[in-house]
């Protein structure tokens, strides 16, 4: 994720967050602050000034906030903040949710999903379905959340109509099978 920041006095940079691996390096690193704060402003910025031109204490925050308030540091306030981020965008959106369900059954990394043509993605997605044995079915957004859950109760209502039916006519199968060979 990139950011703009802009201190008083008009000094603005654009910096990039630190990967997971970025962080286990410069978090494991023999350094000081100040200096690992330096090498982290290095590999982060995107633009603004250079170390030896930026005023002082935008490298400290930048490092700091890179290293101190990252969701890898493992301290759990930020690590759940960032993990109900990423479920509300996970949730806010059917073609994430498809994409999570095709990745994760089918052993494809995300960014192979995404260079998928439409036609291959909804096969691949019809498949995962399958193999799951559950339907990713999307909600109309033009529904209000009541219409979307009634629609959604109706549904779970029909899939175990269909289940009692099918069960059904599994059982009346096995009786008749039973009947025959009791004749014979």
């Amino acid at each position: 994720m990139n950011y703009d920041a802009t201190w008083p006095g008009g000094t603005r940079v654009r910096f990039r967050t630190l990967t997971w691996k970025e962080f286990q390096h410069f978090s494991t690193l023999p350094l000081s602050k100040p200096a690992r704060n330096l090498a982290v402003y290095k590999a982060c910025l995107l633009s603004g000034p250079l170390p030896d031109q930026v005023p002082a204490g935008v490298v400290a925050w930048i490092g700091c906030e890179q290293i101190d308030q990252s969701p890898f540091g493992s301290k759990f306030k930020i690590l759940n903040q960032y993990l109900q981020l990423g479920r509300n965008w996970l949730g806010s959106s059917y073609i994430h949710q498809a994409q999570a369900l095709v990745a994760g059954t089918l052993h494809y990394t995300p960014e192979q999903v995404e260079s998928m043509d439409a036609e291959t993605f909804f096969k691949r997605l019809a498949a995962a379905e399958l193999l799951v044995g559950k339907r990713l079915d999307p909600a109309d957004p033009a529904k209000t959340e009541k219409e979307r859950k009634e629609d959604a109760f109706e549904r779970t209502t029909r899939e175990r109509r269909e289940s009692r039916q099918q069960q059904r006519g599994e059982m009346a199968r096995k009786i008749a099978d039973r009947q025959k060979r009791w004749q014979q």
